[in-house]
């Protein structure tokens, strides 16, 4: 059964057809395990129980957007834990890859793409759950706007981050025997999916200029709430300071540089006299060993040029 939209007098409606009334002609896909096909519907009857009566266009836009955009944060999920599980073992110059910081930023890049993809998409699809529970027409602006975003971002991150695992995984990751290139074309057709690359960024600036963006709320713990409050109210207090005082009372409070412990910041003081303790020995007991190490090995690379040397030296002036 195939669910396809149909143009009628009125606009399009959403239809569900049996695959026996359509003519389909597959055609090559980039991905073997993605087939596709062109779909002609010709002298078709459609009866009033294939109508879908409750599922307007952009409803169904919606739908579909959040669908392919979840599998796409799947492919670059994968993308991502696969790279870096081979950064970890794939050893060069004497080291795993992934301490190099071109393979560490490249990886930390598909972990970002990752999870800002992944929050559009759960953002997506929690739209279309507030939409179903209440009526589609009054929240179809908010469906529109966060299917959009998720319609950004996540194919761009799996096309990036399936990219960007075939170079961590090198020479191996360039073969048909390794998995790379399946997810790498499953990202591609997934873009293709989409249409032209600018036309859900587009849609995006289009929905948030025309009926606004999508209202956010978090939900803090009452004790979130109270420390809130408290700083309204320092806020305020400071607001109403002359500029001078104002500036001398931000510094003294700790309001540059909030996250910092006090009395540089507003974060409470930890206690790190008993870690330090613990981890001094060790550190420095480490770096001794470390610095016996290089000074030995320095010793001993320079001793043998010069032994060398000096014995050959000493042969030549015998055979003179």
């Amino acid at each position: 059964m195939l669910v396809l939209p149909v143009a009628i007098d009125s606009g399009e409606e959403w239809i569900v057809l049996h695959a026996e009334q359509l003519e389909i002609e597959r055609v090559k896909s980039i991905d073997p395990l993605r087939p596709i096909a062109h779909v002609r519907a010709n002298a078709v009857e459609v009866g009033d129980d294939a109508l879908l009566s409750n599922l307007s266009m952009a409803a169904a836009h919606a739908l579909i957007s959040t669908l392919l955009s979840a599998e796409a944060i799947g492919v670059a999920r994968w993308a991502t834990d696969a790279a870096s599980q081979y950064a970890k073992i794939r050893e060069q110059f004497g080291r795993p890859i992934g301490q190099f910081q071109a393979v560490k930023h490249k990886c930390a890049e598909m972990i970002a793409d990752t999870e800002r993809a992944t929050a559009a998409v759960w953002d997506a699809a929690r739209a279309i759950d507030e939409a179903r529970e209440s009526n589609w027409d009054t929240a179809s602006s908010a469906v529109e706007f966060a299917a959009a975003v998720a319609g950004t971002l996540a194919p761009a991150a799996a096309q990036r981050c399936t990219q960007d695992c075939i170079q961590v995984h090198g020479g191996i990751g360039f073969t048909w025997e390794h998995d790379t290139n399946v997810y790498y074309r499953r990202a591609l057709i997934l873009a293709a999916s989409f249409g032209r690359r600018t036309d859900y960024p587009q849609r995006v600036v289009d929905t948030a200029t025309s009926t606004g963006m999508r209202q956010l709320n978090i939900d803090l713990d009452p004790e979130t709430e109270k420390l809130r409050a408290e700083i309204r109210a320092e806020v305020a207090a400071l607001k109403a300071m002359p500029r001078e005082e104002r500036k001398a009372a931000i510094a003294e409070g700790g309001w540059v540089l909030p996250y910092l412990p006090k009395p540089w910041g507003r974060a409470p003081a930890r206690s790190s006299r008993s870690s330090s303790s613990r981890s001094s020995p060790s550190t420095g007991s480490s770096a001794r060993r470390s610095g016996s190490r290089r000074g030995s090995s320095r010793r001993s690379w320079h001793s043998a040029p010069r032994s060398k040397s000096s014995g050959s030296f000493r042969q030549r002036s015998a055979a003179k």
